[in-house]
């Protein structure tokens, strides 16, 4: 319970420190930005938008909490459905300020593969987009924002 509380405090801070507008065109800015090197334990990744963000995500303004316990291994909640789900992934950088997370949801019965990319803004924050093979494709209307920040357990 204290995790919970403390991870709420953490994502108030986060978006009350501003998140860039959703409706930007990231070519507009140069990419002086950097995304993290690694997904370590305590990085939490916030997401929200208009549109699904992850595989439990309804349609419609929502908001995720995506977590990485252990290398490889991702946790996501949906904010409001109080369950986590979870994941693998691998994680590459192919260019400077781009990161792609290569992710299957592992809790549901039938796993679920998809991609997370970020498109940073600055160091902690970006787009971000959500693809699954032979479904949903990155759009205008499927960009997100994120906020990358640290919980200390």
């Amino acid at each position: 319970m204290k995790y919970a509380a403390h991870l709420t405090a953490v994502v108030a801070a986060a978006l009350l420190a501003g998140i860039p507008s959703a409706q930007a065109d990231p070519g507009d800015v140069p990419r002086v930005c950097t995304v993290p090197t690694e997904l370590a334990n305590g990085t939490v990744l916030i997401l929200y938008g208009s549109t699904p963000a992850v595989p439990a995500a309804p349609i419609g303004d929502s908001m995720t909490l995506v977590r990485f316990p252990a290398p490889g291994a991702l946790q996501y909640m949906v904010v409001g459905s109080g369950v986590w789900q979870d994941g693998t992934y691998t994680y590459s950088s192919p260019e400077q300020g781009v990161a792609v997370i290569d992710s299957t949801q592992t809790s549901a019965p039938q796993p679920i593969p998809f991609t997370m990319t970020l498109r940073c803004r600055t160091n902690d924050t970006g787009q971000y987009a959500y693809t699954t093979p032979g479904g949903t494709q990155a759009t205008d209307d499927n960009v997100t924002v994120y906020r990358i920040t640290h919980v200390n357990r």
